[in-house]
């Protein structure tokens, strides 16, 4: 399997944004303005412990498209949005959502992130309880 590399800006944009507790990734086209509402709705509350964590939902956004972050006030999880260069994919759809899943997981390893979700891209799958077991598992180092 060919290794995924991550543009310049996007490397950059997860410099400035240092490390993850959990990035969630979407494997394909969305909404930005529908996925940070959703990312919004699905860490609401997410302080195991007493402690917030950092989220990044990374998705292949237009190319010179910022990162976003919001929330971490009040003991709120921080949500950050990251586009990334979508990969160029060769022929079938598979081959594309296949480029989106390693991107997605190379950006998880740049910002050494603790846990990697991939959904497809279908907003459905974003779904509080998910993310609030996978950040239970964090806590209690399952």
């Amino acid at each position: 399997m060919a290794e995924i590399e991550l543009s310049e800006e996007t490397r950059e944009q997860a410099k400035h944004i240092g490390s993850a507790d959990i990035v969630v990734g979407i494997a394909g086209a969305v909404a930005p303005e529908e996925l940070h509402k959703r990312a919004e709705q699905a860490v609401a509350g997410l302080t195991p412990n007493g402690r917030s964590l950092r989220v990044v939902f990374a998705w292949p956004g237009a190319p010179g498209e910022p990162a976003r972050t919001s929330g971490n006030g009040n003991g709120h999880s921080a949500v950050t949005l990251l586009p990334f260069a979508a990969p160029s994919a060769l022929g079938e759809f598979w081959s594309g959502v296949s480029a989106c899943q390693r991107a997605v997981l190379a950006v998880a390893g740049t910002l050494n992130a603790r846990v990697c979700i991939v959904l497809g891209a279908d907003l459905a799958g974003l779904q509080a309880q998910a993310i609030q077991l996978f950040a239970y598992a964090i806590s209690e180092r399952q």
